[in-house]
This record gives structure tokens, C-alpha cells and sequence, in this order.
């Protein structure tokens, strides 16, 4: 009765307090970031048929293997599928976001409660959604990272249904199966969520319980081997990852370096084990033995949890070339890996004082310690609140609603006057997605004007790295023209326009009577 009754409060306390989250994620509408795809996706007659899903992928990284630099194939399978379901409307996305972050919160809840108790997993919950980076995953469509928690929440459940209750269900382990595939083909640092698969291959191999079942994790392992092979080629024949930045051995050899540093520090590993070390003191005081194999043993489960969180945060430094933490999506799943490997760190530390500490009062101190631990969570919640994500969300439904207008305005005039040229303007690189956002959307709402590009960038000299790149081709889109999938960008010139068209005036940038039709689009 209690079980059924904990599983009911967690579930509806997920819904509750993802609503209070992301409650004016309800109101949004299309983004001029990443919805673009969804457009594309869709074609000129406004849908997609199970017959197209092949021809559709293979534009995207999953038909560019060992080219592209990023390469999720699992995320792009998962948004064509969604396309197919949700069609062209923007709230029905939504709220598919909403029911996953329902079940990443019980995911999280859920677990935790079975070493803690129930209201110390509500408090952890709250607690990790306090992080900054969450604003830039749930208010969005786009981030692979979304995909990432749905498949870690598939993940983490049967990976503890397997290890922890030994059960034969088939279901557990297809539940690790697929959560593995979904999270290391959205995001392609989690390939280390391979280690747990190689881990249980090896340990059911090593002790003779051999089934069909084990066809799972090597799979899972392949997988993550396919994926991080589609990166390494395409990296090894650019010497540059997808943001542009240079990646040789020297320069992988010193984020590993300084990733293990940061890690130390970070995680507090020293502080760590000065505290189990201080709470063994009576015990090596006193002459009693204390075996550190047979407690690691013992507790195996959580051990090799707390090792594999250390290295999920540690490789997030290698990945992201030292730069990192950033206060953005990218934070994610490295510092819920620091958070979970504290709490692994609490459980251990009762289970040291539980087994190896013979104290008359060490009920007391296990209570002090873990209310403490919770205590200091509160604090940190009421310090910090929810704002970020909420404010968020609350931002977002304006912003959105906003382009949208201004792609109905724009589609509206582009029509009334079809024989007006539509020129795009900015002297901004970073305006090189909204560009094609614009003309990918208007489109899509049948727009057939011929649409030029009006670019120049007199910083040009001083970018570097991406940023550079993006603004060489957006010069060169304006000066020569550019076709890039289904769009056509044509050479640019005033003169041979003479006025007769619409100008779309991006980030700040200013109409000088080039055109008889202007209108401004905000692409923050």
C-alpha cells in the first residue's frame, strides 16, 4: 500500500511542479532558433509521410557519417518522428516536452527514495532543477539535450531494475537498451554511458550467468562505438570539432590534464576522503579492522555509480575543450553528474559509519549528518529558486509569438507584392541561422518570392574560429549567391532591383530607402 501511495505522490508532484516550471511553455509558438527543421521537415505540402522518413534523414547527420562533426542520428530520427506525429503545430511540441520532463522528475524522485526515503528525493528534485542550464533546455524545441533526459529517465530505471533486483524481465533491459540509445545518439558526450553496459557484460560473462538478454548492452556498446566513430572521422579529416575549435593530440592531452584537476577540485575529492578517513579514526584507534575490499564489494553498486559520475563530469572537460561549465544547456548532464556523485558520496558515508564504526550513538549521527546534508539543499533552493527556467519560459512564449507576427506580416506583404524581391539584412555572423530560419519559414507558408541576402561585416579581420566562418559565408551569399538543400539565395544587387522590394531588417540594422516595403525581426 505504502509503495503504491509513494509511486502516486511522486508522479503527481512531477506534474505539479513541472507545470509551475514550464507552465508558459503552453502559450509558445514557432522560434526563430532549431524550428526551422521542423518547417524543412515538413516540405511545401505541409507534411510527411512514412515513405519520406529515408530521404528526409538522409539530409540530416544521420546521412553523414564520418562527415559531419556532430552526429546524433537517434536525435534526428526522434524529431523527424515527432514531425510526423505533431505536424506543424507548435503546442502539441510542447507538451510532448512537458510529459518528458514529468517523467525525468519521477525518474529522478523515484530512485533516490529508494535509498533515502521520499521526502529527501523531493528535495534533491527541487534541488538540481535550481540549475541555471535548465532555462536553455525546456524552453526551447531544439536542444538535444531534451532527448537526453527522456532517454537517461529509460536509462537510469533499467539499469537499477537490472543491477539492483536481478529480475529476468525482458522489460528492464530493453528499458537500458533503448534509454542508452536515445541518450548517446542525441548528445555525443554520453557515449560514456557505454561503461555501464561494458560493465555488466563483463561481469555476467566473468561469472557465468550468460543469456540471450546480453545481446542488449553489446549492442549498446556498438552503438556508442558507431557514433563515436561518425565524430572521430569527421574530426580527424578537418582537425576542428563543430564549433570550430582545434582539436590535436597536444591540445586533448592538456584538457585531460586540466579536466582531472578542475574534477578534483571541483567534486571536493580531497575533502572527501579527509571525512571518511576522520570518521575511521576511532576504528583504527581502537585496533579494529576495517576491509575496504569487502565494503567496496558490499556496495559495489553504489561505488562504480560514484566512479562513473566522476567521469561523466570529468570528460565534459575534454569535450568541451576546457571551456565548461557554461551556465547553458551544455552543463547538462555534467553537473547532475556532480550533484548525483555527492549524494552517492552522503550514502557511502553511512554506510561506512553503518558497517565499519561500532558507536553506541550511531543512529544519532547518521541523522545528523544526512538532515544536515538536506538541510544545506533547502537552503539552496530558497537561495536560488526556480526563476531562471520559469522567467524562461515566460520570455519565450513573448519572443515567439512575436516572430511568429512578424513571419505572418512578412508572408502577408511578400504576397500582396510577389513580384517584390525579398533581401535580408544583417551585419551580424551570428544572424547566419535566423537567415535561413526566415526563409525556410516563409516558404514553408508559401511565399515564392526571390530572396537575396544583404551582408557585410567590418570586423571581419578580427573573428575567429566559427564565427569567422559563418560571416565568410554569409559575404559570400551576398556578393555571389549561395544554394544550400532547397534554398536559393540569389547575387544581390540594388540597382537591378530598383526599390521593388520587401527588406527584412535584422539585429539592429537599419533601412536606408533601399526598399519601398521594410520590416524589423527581432532574432534574440
Amino acid at each position: 500500500m505504502y509503495k503504491k501511495f509513494k509511486v502516486v505522490l511522486l508522479i503527481s508532484l512531477s506534474f505539479l511542479f513541472s507545470f509551475i516550471l514550464i507552465r508558459n511553455n503552453f502559450k509558445t509558438k514557432w522560434s526563430i532558433i532549431d524550428d526551422h527543421e521542423i518547417v524543412y521537415f515538413l516540405g511545401s505540402d505541409q507534411k510527411i509521410l512514412l515513405s519520406e522518413f529515408p530521404e528526409v534523414l538522409s539530409k540530416t547527420e544521420v546521412g553523414k557519417f564520418g562527415i559531419s562533426q556532430r552526429f546524433r542520428p537517434s536525435y534526428y530520427i526522434l524529431r523527424v518522428a515527432e514531425t510526423y506525429v505533431w505536424n506543424d503545430n507548435p503546442h502539441l511540441w510542447y507538451i510532448a516536452r512537458y510529459f518528458i520532463l514529468v517523467f525525468f522528475l519521477f525518474t529522478i524522485s523515484y530512485l533516490i527514495s529508494k535509498y533515502f526515503g521520499v521526502i529527501p528525493s523531493i528535495i534533491f528534485s527541487l534541488y538540481i532543477m535550481t540549475g541555471k542550464y535548465w532555462s536553455d533546455i525546456w524552453t526551447r524545441l531544439g536542444p538535444g539535450e531534451i532527448y537526453v533526459t527522456l532517454g537517461l529517465s529509460f536509462y537510469f530505471m533499467g539499469l537499477f531494475i537490472t543491477v539492483e533486483n536481478k529480475t529476468k524481465s525482458l522489460l528492464p533491459w530493453l528499458f537500458f537498451f533503448i534509454g542508452g540509445l536515445i541518450s548517446i545518439g542525441s548528445k555525443e558526450n554520453m557515449v560514456i554511458l557505454a561503461i555501464p553496459g561494458l560493465y555488466i557484460l563483463v561481469y555476467r560473462i566473468i561469472h557465468k550467468k550468460i543469456d540471450w538478454k546480453l545481446i542488449l548492452p553489446f549492442l549498446h556498446i556498438m552503438f556508442s562505438l558507431f557514433v563515436f566513430f561518425g565524430v572521430y572521422l569527421a574530426i580527424s579529416k578537418t582537425g576542428t570539432d563543430i564549433y570550430a575549435n582545434e582539436v590535436s593530440s597536444l591540445k586533448i592531452i592538456q584538457f585531460v590534464f586540466y579536466g582531472f584537476k578542475k574534477t578534483v577540485i571541483d567534486l571536493k575529492i580531497i575533502w572527501l576522503l579527509l571525512l571518511g578517513l576522520f570518521i575511521l579514526i576511532p576504528k583504527i584507534y581502537f585496533h579494529q579492522k576495517f576491509n575496504f575490499i569487502k565494503f567496496v564489494i558490499n556496495n559495489r553498486s553504489i561505488t562504480y555509480l560514484l566512479v562513473w559520475q566522476f567521469l561523466i563530469y570529468y570528460t565534459q572537460f575534454i569535450f568541451y575543450s576546457g571551456v565548461w561549465p557554461t551556465n547553458a544547456r551544455y552543463d547538462f548532464p555534467g553537473i547532475l553528474a556532480k550533484q548525483i556523485f555527492w549524494l552517492c558520496s552522503l550514502y557511502l558515508l553511512n554506510r561506512i559509519i553503518s558497517e565499519g564504526v561500532k558507536l553506541k550513538v550511531k543512529s544519532f549521527v547518521l541523522k545528523i549528518i544526512n538532515i544536515s546534508f538536506f538541510a544545506y539543499l533547502l537552503i539552496i533552493i530558497f537561495n536560488r529558486g526556480f526563476n531562471d527556467i520559469i522567467s524562461a519560459s515566460k520570455n519565450n512564449a513573448s519572443v515567439t509569438a512575436s516572430f511568429t507576427d512578424s513571419l505572418n506580416t512578412l508572408s502577408s506583404l511578400c504576397k500582396e507584392y510577389p513580384d517584390y524581391a525579398l533581401i535580408i539584412k544583417s551585419r551580424d555572423p551570428w544572424d547566419y541561422e535566423p537567415i535561413f530560419s526566415i526563409e525556410r519559414f516563409i516558404r514553408y507558408l508559401g511565399v515564392s518570392n526571390l530572396i537575396y541576402i544583404d551582408y557585410e561585416d567590418t570586423k571581419i579581420t578580427s573573428r575567429l574560429g566559427m564565427e569567422k566562418g559563418l560571416s565568410e559565408t554569409l559575404i559570400n551569399a551576398s556578393k555571389n549567391g549561395m544554394a544550400i538543400d532547397n534554398t536559393i539565395f540569389k547575387e544581390l544587387d540594388y540597382k537591378l532591383v530598383n526599390k521593388n522590394c520587401i527588406i527584412v531588417l535584422l539585429s539592429g540594422t537599419e533601412s536606408n530607402n533601399e526598399c519601398n516595403q521594410s520590416i524589423n525581426i527581432n532574432t534574440n
